[in-house]
């Protein structure tokens, strides 16, 4: 034990004597800058739309000509249903303290 806290001691003195190199200055670094300029061409085939109350998504979607996919439902059940059932089991493990 003694001779590991020798050991240690010396280290450290070695360590934090004053001839280390490490404390001279550094170099200057080299950078260099370049600047670029661009135009913006406004997009003129750009549509907005003010969001008002009651749009849906999928009416929002038709005006613009966007057509949205049907989900199969019995592809997407399970998966809710997956997660849902997930979500419920950790909050359960939460409320009993069981899991971290």
């Amino acid at each position: 034990m003694a001779l590991a806290l020798l050991a240690t001691a010396m280290v450290l003195v070695a360590g934090c004597s004053n001839n280390d190199l490490s404390l001279d200055p550094l170099p200057p670094i080299q950078t260099s800058t370049t600047t670029t300029t661009s135009t913006t061409i406004p997009d003129t085939n750009r549509y907005f739309y003010e969001v008002r109350s009651g749009d849906t998504l999928s009416a929002i979607a038709a005006g613009f000509g966007v057509v949205i996919p049907q989900a199969d439902a019995g592809v997407m059940m399970p998966l809710l249903l997956g997660m849902l059932g997930l979500g419920g089991a950790r909050s359960y493990e939460r409320v009993k303290g069981v899991g971290k």
